[in-house]
């Protein structure tokens, strides 16, 4: 059957607009435990560190359903203990004793920054550098111009977040990334893009 060209453009536009409000998740720093030996996770227990209950468990249910999407068996802390109990050695080792777990990832937020940065055009571009500079008055009416004009700024609202990945039997550090989410409308939007994005480094790292 012949596809309707203008029904083709229409799906492509929305496509486009659902892509554009999707959040921008990118790794900043990223490390592995090149010594570790014990092959691909098969089970993991979600940790997210949080004084709000809601946005841990948006969280921890985001993450293990991205696990799951690729046959890792994912846990929830929030399954196995209730949210007044307080993360610790003996809750978490107690937790996992009889569940056959691998691995724990923990996911705690390092810092929220908002951030101005210049969106237009510069005035050099305009003409060449030298001429740009060589008369005061041309280059400080220019740089002026732009510096006063509000509508050239544009604000961002950057969350930095580290997640890190133990190894359940001898709670030693395997893997650490720090991730940078970048405009969030929602918690929601940050975890699933974060999720995805864990899931892939993994990946990369044959940790699963």
């Amino acid at each position: 059957m012949k596809q309707n060209p203008l029904f083709a453009n229409l799906v492509c536009l929305i496509v486009l607009a659902l892509t554009a409000c999707t959040t921008d998740t990118r790794l900043v720093k990223a490390w592995s435990d090149d010594t570790y030996t014990r092959g691909s996770l098969r089970s993991v227990l979600i940790i997210g560190v949080s004084d709000q209950p809601s946005k841990r468990q948006i969280l921890e249910n985001s993450f293990t359903k991205a696990f799951k999407q690729n046959r890792v068996d994912a846990l929830s802390s929030l399954a196995i203990m209730p949210v007044e109990t307080k993360i610790t050695k003996q809750t978490v080792e107690s937790a996992i004793s009889d569940r056959n777990i691998d691995a724990v990832l923990v996911t705690h937020l390092v810092r929220v920054e908002d951030k101005t940065f210049y969106s237009g055009p510069h005035p050099s571009t305009y003409r060449s550098e030298r001429e740009f500079r060589q008369n005061l008055w041309q280059h400080y009416d220019s740089v002026y111009d732009y510096a006063h004009d509000p509508s050239l700024y544009k604000k961002h609202r950057s969350v930095i977040l580290e997640t890190n990945l133990y190894d359940a039997k001898t709670a030693k550090l395997i893997w650490s990334i720090q991730s940078e989410s970048y405009d969030p409308r929602s918690a929601d939007e940050i975890v699933q893009s974060l999720g995805r994005l864990i899931v892939e480094s993994l990946k990369k790292q044959k940790l699963i």
